[in-house]
Order: C-alpha cells, then sequence, then structure tokens
C-alpha cells in the first residue's frame, strides 16, 4: 500500500504491471495508470498528517513519534504488535477514504477478525452475563457467520492486489474461524507471550561458556523461589485482583464536587448527604486498563477518553474527574462530558463531535459509574470539528 517513500527506494511497481498483464488483470494499469493498491505521494502525506494528530492514551505505543509516522517511514512497523494493532484498530480509521478496492477487503476481513477476537464488556455486563469480568466474550452461535465474512474477505483481498503478494501463510486465516469454535478465542494461545517470558528466561543464564547447563540450573532456582513466594503469600483472591476489578487511586485532596455533580450522584441513587463524603481521584484502573481524568487537549497524551453501552450502543465522553463516595457500595463514579451520539464511516469508524447535549437529555445525568466503562482504550484522531474514535479492543454496539 505505501510503496516507494523515496526516489532512492526500490519498488516493485513495474514487475506488478507485467503481472498484471501477463495474467490479463487490471488492464487500467497495464502501462503507466495508478495502481489500486498503492497510495500516491500526496496521499501518503496526508495520512500522515492524519496519524499526526492522534492523542494516544497512556501505555499505548505511540505511532507517531519524531515527526514521522510508518506512512513516511515504513520500517517503524517491524514490530508484531505494531502491525496487529495497524491492522485492526488503526487502518480501518485512518484508511476511510482512499484506496477504496482495497479499503473493502481489509474492512470485512479486520471486521471479522476484530469479532473472532471477541468483545469486551463492563464490570456490571460481564456479571450480568456470568462471565469473569475482564475476559473478552464470544457467542459460539455466531462463529460460522464470521468465518464466512472472514473467507469473503480473503477473497476480495486476494483479487485486488499482486499475486505476488500472495504468501502462503495467509492460508492460516482460512481456519481461524473453525479454531475459534474449537479451542475458544486463539490470541490466547499468540506466541508474543511465550517470546516475552524467553527473553526472560534467556536473562537467567549467567555463564556463556557453559549456557544450557546455567540456564538450566537457574531456572530451577527461580522456579523454587516463585513457589515458596506462592506457598507463604495469602491465598488469591479473585475479587482483589485488578484484572478482574474496577480500582480509583491518585486521590486529589484539592479537587472539590460541584453541586451538579452532588445532584447527579443522588439521582442515580447514591446515598450521599454532604460532600465531604465525596473523594476526588485522578486514575482508574478499569479490569486491568488505565484511565486518567482531566486530559482533554492535552495532546499528545489523552487517557480520558472512555466508552460505555447506554441503552443498547456504544457512547463516548471524556473524564472530568473520578469519585468514591464514603459508605456507598459502588467502587467509584466518573464526571463526564459526553461526545455527541457516533455516526460511522464505516463498522469500524465512529465519528462524534464536542456537542453531546442531546445524550446528555438521554442519559440525564454527565455521571457514570465506573463499574459501566468498557475495558477499552480510546484514542482519538483529531479532525476539525470533528473527532474518530480508534478502540485499542472489542467494537462498538450498535442499534
Amino acid at each position: 500500500m505505501v510503496g516507494k517513500t523515496t526516489n532512492y527506494a526500490w519498488s516493485k511497481d513495474a514487475k506488478h504491471r507485467q503481472q498484471c498483464e501477463k495474467i490479463g488483470i487490471f488492464p487500467e494499469v497495464w502501462g503507466d495508470g495508478a495502481l489500486p493498491w498503492r497510495l500516491s505521494a500526496e496521499q501518503r502525506q496526508k495520512l500522515d498528517k492524519r496519524t499526526s494528530t492522534i492523542s494516544w492514551p497512556h501505555y499505548v505505543e505511540p505511532l507517531y513519534y519524531r515527526g514521522a509516522s510508518f506512512w513516511k517511514k515504513p520500517s517503524r512497523m517491524w514490530k508484531s504488535r505494531r502491525k496487529y494493532r495497524l491492522l485492526l484498530f488503526f487502518l480501518p480509521v485512518l484508511i476511510r477514504d482512499q484506496v477504496p478496492r482495497l479499503r473493502e477487503a481489509l474492512l470485512l476481513l479486520t471486521w471479522a477478525m476484530r469479532r473472532l477476537e471477541g468483545q469486551v464488556h463492563s464490570y456490571e455486563k460481564c456479571e450480568a452475563m456470568g462471565v469473569l469480568p475482564g475476559s473478552f466474550a464470544l457467542k459460539k452461535a455466531e462463529i460460522d457467520n464470521i468465518g464466512a465474512d472472514l473467507l469473503r474477505g480473503l477473497v476480495l483481498l486476494e483479487g485486488c492486489i499482486p499475486i505476488s503478494y500472495l504468501i502462503p501463510s495467509m492460508h492460516h486465516f482460512v481456519h481461524f474461524a473453525e479454531y475459534t469454535k474449537t479451542h475458544g478465542i486463539l490470541r490466547l494461545y499468540w506466541m508474543m507471550a511465550f517470546e516475552r517470558y524467553n527473553k526472560y528466561i534467556k536473562n537467567l543464564c549467567r555463564d556463556m561458556n557453559q549456557a544450557e547447563v546455567n540456564v538450566s540450573r537457574n531456572a530451577t532456582v527461580d522456579f523454587a523461589c516463585d513457589y515458596r513466594d506462592c506457598k507463604r503469600s495469602k491465598e488469591y483472591v479473585l475479587a482483589e485482583d485488578p484484572h478482574h476489578n474496577c480500582v480509583l487511586s491518585m486521590y486529589s485532596p484539592l479537587a472539590e464536587v460541584t453541586p451538579e455533580e452532588f445532584d447527579d450522584l443522588q439521582y442515580l441513587g447514591c446515598p450521599v448527604r454532604h460532600a465531604d463524603e465525596v473523594y476526588v481521584f485522578n486514575v482508574a484502573t478499569i479490569l486491568n486498563k488505565h484511565f486518567r481524568s482531566g486530559e482533554w487537549g492535552q495532546y499528545p497524551r489523552c487517557g480520558s477518553v472512555i466508552t460505555c453501552v447506554m441503552n443498547g450502543r456504544s457512547l463516548y465522553a471524556r473524564v472530568v474527574k473520578f469519585m468514591k463516595v464514603d459508605g456507598d457500595p459502588c467502587p467509584g463514579y466518573a464526571s463526564v462530558h459526553w461526545f455527541s451520539e457516533p455516526t460511522y464511516v464505516n463498522r469500524l469508524c465512529p465519528q462524534v463531535t464536542l456537542d453531546g447535549d442531546d445524550v446528555k437529555t438521554e442519559v440525564g445525568v454527565n455521571l457514570v459509574r465506573i463499574t459501566q466503562i468498557d475495558p477499552s482504550r480510546v484514542s482519538v484522531e483529531h479532525a476539525g470539528d470533528s473527532f474518530f474514535m480508534i478502540r485499542d479492543s472489542g467494537y462498538d454496539t450498535v442499534l
């Protein structure tokens, strides 16, 4: 898609044109016509500028740094996790009006892969479904239809790119739905986690002259120490693990609760009688996802954007502060400013504006329980008066 980025870089465009002419496909590119899968220099510049406007949540690796993104410097995409995030989450938003043939194939493929990865739900929704909070959920009855969409996406992709791009490993996607149905969500079997642990094991080696023996002995000692620590520690309590819970941190003693927020707390049924019973926090860890209040507009970092399902559809908001009420069983609340109801350029590209009055009128308050927030960090692309929301897990619920 990116192709030749400088006058000195090599390109396979001439070879692709010859292949198309030999096979008898894409007659419009046999001469010097524009390749349907290739971005022009102007389009790459436009997409690079789009990427530069993205505000990134905490603990999310930016794809734009030191004045350039992967659109200008494709060599920055050598890490597998960057390629994965780019394909499933960022490309559907960034190329929303570029390379139409390739875009439609990628969107169908990405939409199927996102669903096979499973949906993320809020703490309250997981409790209602009987699912361990923080888990990815996928309905087994939907896997066959998702697999059909995945195959259609692959067929479309193979029909709109050069034949030399079709490598044998692409066939693996054909079996994704089949093995998801028999083994569960396949992200649990990713090799990235195993490879990171191999790096830890490699660091246990102290003598490179006898590396195998040294690693074996040190690994045995390390495992024994871990086992001893586990035996001495208290019993594991699931409810206290942040992976499956919602926790507030970074107490802000100088922050005050406004009268509107106090009224909203009472509207939600919170047993609060005085503002002194309300404590304000800056950070919320929601099912092991980090959010930070009051960062809207602080480019390039913004951990304040959340998404939650209200009245059967996903809505977006920016958090002003997190609050905890003394004596209330709810782990916390988020005071928010709502964005407008999302409109969709495509199924994975929600667009919103700052005017959330209609949403506020429908919901009734500018306050949500943190147990209603989906554990999905949101990157935001700024596009003038509107914003494109890019989730890092799950997908929007629409009516």
